[in-house]
């Protein structure tokens, strides 16, 4: 089975395995690291503290913000800091499994790490909580803790670019991530949602914590390191099916937002 992207969960038909959940306590600034060994399974984890941020063995950087969940797949090796209070806190809920299909073949992701949904509700709040309070107590074999972790990945693929909160624009959302490949006009979107244009920027900006424009070129670039990962494509042509200026545009903006050019997600 080719790798597949986290959203693309929902379609497919899944068994956990070797899954595990539990709350993390982390002094201001503590380090946590998995570069010098692969990480042995995929993670989920629902940031807590103020901040987290991830950096790859490659050089890329994320930055996870309080509420957000982020996705780190199995394989990834990456060093991750923790900021918040002085005191060791609740820092963070992490819940780690292995996925296989019906075949008994392990699935595999095609990002090593990306936010998946930001500002959760508490809906998501209390999936993750009730994991780790069940795997604590050791009941995971029963019922319950299958059945909250498959909702707990279903409501994640279904949510993930979007947060708590998009009414309003939630069908801009949605239009801007199934026409990645064209050319995206705010005004068109703004009158798609029934919203002015200065609205429809103002509210988005609002609810996402970025403009549209930054949002399109993040997703945008998102969906090329997947396609640089799990696809033949030349990065000239992904550039073109992503409807970006020209080449050298394309260049620019994925170095801007990934501190790193795209040949560094291709196999060497």
């Amino acid at each position: 089975m080719n790798p597949i992207c986290f959203e693309d969960l929902i379609k497919c038909d899944f068994n956990f395995w070797k899954a595990e959940a539990f709350r993390q306590y982390w002094k201001n600034e503590s380090v946590f690291s998995y570069m010098q060994i692969p990480r042995p399974n995929n993670g989920l984890t629902l940031i807590c503290c103020d901040m987290a941020i991830y950096n790859l063995k490659n050089g890329i950087k994320l930055t996870a913000k309080k509420g957000d969940v982020v996705f780190i797949a199995k394989n990834a090796r990456y060093e991750v800091t923790f900021f918040g209070g002085n005191q060791p806190s609740h820092a963070t809920v992490l819940f780690n499994f292995l996925l296989l299909d019906n075949n008994g073949k392990e699935i595999n992701f095609d990002t090593p790490l990306k936010i998946i949904c930001a500002n959760s509700d508490s809906n998501i709040y209390h999936q993750f909580h009730e994991l780790s309070k069940i795997f604590k107590n050791e009941i995971y074999k029963g019922p319950y803790f299958k059945i909250i972790m498959y909702e707990l990945i279903s409501n994640l693929s279904k949510k993930t670019v979007y947060i708590n909160g998009t009414d309003g624009i939630s069908k801009g959302l949605e239009y801007i991530n199934s026409h990645l490949n064209e050319n995206i006009k705010i005004s068109d979107i703004a009158s798609m949602c029934m919203m002015s244009e200065a609205s429809f920027r103002q509210k988005f900006k609002k609810q996402m914590r970025t403009s549209p424009i930054k949002y399109i070129t993040k997703v945008k670039i998102e969906k090329a390191i997947q396609l640089l990962v799990s696809s033949e494509l030349s990065i000239e042509e992904i550039s073109h099916t992503l409807s970006f200026y020209d080449t050298a545009y394309f260049y620019k903006v994925f170095k801007n937002i990934t501190g790193t050019l795209p040949s560094a997600y291709r196999q060497p």
